[in-house]
């Protein structure tokens, strides 16, 4: 299927994304010009800023309509973004929010993944399309491993896990916490799995030292994506840690939590003021250490609640989030 698409990539050096987005005008040109637009639609803008609205201007004036694809909120995570000298991300957001509104305002409609970003941006009922994000429920199931289990040596009665990059808004500083609290108890038999390692792995590591619980915590790094439900399927019960006042953590669903869900896995997460109300009496929260320790001992002594919340959050998924009925969503939209 994918060999029938024809990419173009702006560039192949390794630039961070503010960069991209400022020099892209360079390039588009370049590209624009080769362009046949006689054989385009439609033009799917996703996620961008800069290089989307280019496009998307150029498109509109030979009578081609953008779909605004806006799946985070972007100058949040512009003004939080370690790849920006904090002296220029005050100015950074604010051209992000401008550009982001310019999108939104040349786009025939806006798809968004949460009705928080609607709101946020203030976009009109009339543009506005509710797209979910979702999860390939064949791939990701229960997928239990002996083998796996044996070759990354995980000996314990209870597996904690996490999946996902290490970066600025992930904050496992009060989970390590409670984990060495939990750890002093000689009957809890309790480890930590962590799949990732893109933003902070070995800061992650050195906290892991810091609060003595490295002999604790299994760092498996990066693995393919079709093996992930392997490795979600080894833990008991799964992380959304966020950052207090996280860029996104209350404008978007993570592809994590229905990834989690769809293996049938217990999750604890910190606020998200995003998810809709089918989502949140089927997640324990926690904002502190003393909460990820009693969430984590709660789940620990009654595994009949974790096969509960499990089983629910399946059948969440499997009922109205998977990929196959977001894309028919999507499909829709484009056709419309």
């Amino acid at each position: 299927m994918l060999s029938a698409i024809n990419i173009r990539h702006l560039t192949t050096r390794k630039l961070s994304p503010p960069l991209q987005e400022t020099c892209s005008v360079l390039v588009l040109n370049k590209i624009l010009e080769e362009i046949d637009y006689a054989g385009f639609d439609v033009h799917l803008n996703y996620n961008t800023l800069v290089s989307g609205y280019y496009v998307a201007r150029r498109l509109k004036s030979v009578g081609i309509n953008t779909i605004y694809d806006l799946a985070d909120n972007l100058p949040e995570m512009i003004r939080n973004s370690p790849q920006i000298k904090p002296v220029l991300r005050p100015l950074g957001q604010l051209i992000g929010s401008i550009m982001v509104h310019r999108n939104i305002a040349i786009s025939a409609k806006t798809v968004c993944t949460t009705d928080r970003l609607k709101d946020l941006y203030h976009i009109p009922q009339s543009k506005f399309e509710l797209i979910s994000n979702g999860v390939d429920t064949e791939l990701f199931q229960n997928r239990s491993s002996p083998q796996l289990r044996k070759r990354l040596a995980i000996e314990a009665d209870f597996i904690v896990g996490y999946v996902g990059v290490l970066r600025e808004w992930i904050d496992l500083e009060p989970v390590f916490t409670a984990l060495s609290r939990l750890s002093r108890n000689s009957s809890l038999n309790i480890k930590m799995l962590v799949v990732g390692e893109e933003g902070g792995l070995e800061k992650t590591r050195d906290l892991a030292r810091k609060y003595e619980v490295s002999d604790k915590v299994i760092f498996a790094g990066t693995v393919p994506y079709t093996q992930i439900p392997e490795y979600i399927s080894c833990m008991d019960v799964c992380l959304l840690p966020y950052k207090a006042g996280a860029p996104f953590a209350d404008t978007t669903l993570p592809l994590k939590l229905f990834e989690y869900m769809a293996c049938g896995k217990a999750v604890i997460s910190s606020n998200m003021t995003g998810a809709p109300p089918a989502f949140r009496d089927k997640i324990l929260y926690a904002s502190n250490e003393g909460e990820y320790q009693d969430r984590l001992m709660t789940l620990h002594s009654d595994q009949r609640l974790r096969q509960k919340m499990g089983m629910a959050g399946r059948q969440l998924v499997e009922q109205g989030y998977s990929w196959s009925e977001s894309s028919l969503r999507l499909e829709r939209v484009l056709n419309s």
